[in-house]
């Protein structure tokens, strides 16, 4: 498993908070799909349109 913060889209908050805990992060790309080793955590920072809804779905059956 990669531990590892996904965030949805940037985030001064997140981004801040994460680094300053000294946790790895990075922005996702949902039109790419999510596989289980993208990340250990996904934080949705803004609403989803449904195809990226639909990858979160995907991420979360398969185990994420």
């Amino acid at each position: 498993m990669n531990l590892c913060a996904g965030l949805t889209a940037p985030s001064q908050t997140w981004e801040l908070m994460l680094s300053q805990e000294g946790l790895p992060w990075r922005v996702l790309d949902l039109r790419e799909g999510l596989a289980g080793d993208h990340c250990s955590v996904l934080i949705v920072v803004r609403p989803l349109d449904p195809a990226e809804g639909e990858a979160v779905v995907a991420y979360l059956r398969s185990g994420g």
